[in-house]
């Protein structure tokens, strides 16, 4: 038993080794059927192998995702949803009041501001009619300070500031369709590579 779990997490270490290789950091995608590539790294560094006591086996694989299911989609194939793209400009200068010529270009944690109507020129307010208040934690909200936009300046400042305000909620895009994915197998590719070199290791495991 004790010669098998040796063998065993040799034999793990390699096929994670084997796998990683097959995965190259580049930023253009590879063609079905081929290892997929890694932008980020993440996938290439996140094979991890483990020995089963219960089983008398090893686990190679990828870490899971959380929320995702991308290293099985690409080893299987499978569908994606594509989330729409916020519209861009949100806002812009000279714009009316209710079409973006006013934006959020404050986002504070105390109330102070004045109760005034959001919408009127370089007005202040700490109400959003998209987005009430935010909350940020436990015990902190986010209020919302709204003034006219005058300068592309505060225009870009209004937008980074939109796109925190959806973060803080939680807020993300619906889903727009859905995209199919050809298989791109690295763990059984990395299997099939390995498995002359997973049985000589087995010899003279056992004096």
């Amino acid at each position: 038993m004790k010669a098998q779990k040796k063998v065993l997490l040799h034999q793990g270490a390699l096929l994670r080794r084997n796998a990683a290789q097959l995965i190259r950091s580049k930023k253009t995608p590879s063609k079905p059927g081929k290892p997929p590539r890694s932008v980020t790294g993440a996938l290439k560094s996140g094979i991890r192998y483990s020995y089963d006591s219960r089983t008398d086996s090893v686990f190679v694989g990828p870490i899971k995702y959380e929320n995702s299911h991308t290293p099985r989609t690409l080893e299987h194939g499978g569908t994606v949803k594509i989330p729409k793209v916020w519209q861009k400009p949100r806002f812009g200068v000279g714009l009316p009041a209710g079409k973006g010529g006013t934006g959020p270009v404050l986002l504070t944690s105390h109330d102070t501001a004045p109760e005034e109507d959001w919408s009127v020129p370089w007005g202040i307010g700490t109400h959003d009619p998209k987005i009430p208040k935010l909350s940020a934690g436990w015990s902190q909200t986010i209020y919302v300070v709204w003034r006219h936009l005058r300068t592309e300046k505060e225009v870009a400042l209004a937008e980074r500031n939109y796109q925190k305000m959806l973060a803080l909620r939680g807020t993300v895009p619906t889903t727009k369709k859905v995209g199919k994915v050809e298989p791109r197998p690295f763990m059984s590719a990395a299997l099939e590579k390995s498995r002359e070199k997973l049985v000589e290791l087995w010899k003279d495991s056992i004096g």
